[in-house]
Parts: C-alpha cells; structure tokens; sequence
C-alpha cells in the first residue's frame, strides 16, 4: 500500500488501482514503441518488451508494498504544542 500526501490528506493507492496503472504505463510503453519502431517491432520483440516490463512493475510493486507509510508531520502548533 501507498500513501502519498496532498493538501495535508492522505490517500491510499489499492492494488488494483496500482494493477490498472501498470496496465495503463505498459500499455503506453508499447504504444511508443510500436510508432518508433514501427515494422522492426515484431510480435516477439512486442513479446519480449511486455515480459521485461511486467517482471520490472511486479519488482517495483512488491518493493513498494514493503516502504512503510511516512511520518506524519506536525504543523507549527503540533510542534510548539504537541
């Protein structure tokens, strides 16, 4: 689970919002690929590509998944008061 802070909230990144995102990334990747390269990119190249970024997401997922939610920070009062 991810938490990153906005406007002093905190909101909760689920897996399968991360599992959409990664979806969404990879997809793009291929995308980009496909019009750089255009004929050179070939079903297994399309193959391997996907392989590399799905064992690259599920390292960087399992990674964060074990980052532990930061401090929360106090504001001047907490820190005065608290």
């Amino acid at each position: 689970m991810l938490r990153t802070g906005h406007k002093r909230r905190s909101v909760e990144i689920t897996h399968r919002k991360r599992t959409f995102v990664g979806a969404r990334v990879g997809a793009a990747l291929l995308r980009t690929l496909e019009k750089g390269l255009g004929a050179d990119f070939t079903p297994p190249l399309k193959t391997a590509w996907t392989e590399a970024y799905m064992t690259l997401a599920g390292v960087m997922q399992k990674a964060a998944a074990t980052v532990p939610a930061p401090a929360v920070k106090k504001g001047f009062i907490g820190r005065m008061f608290g």
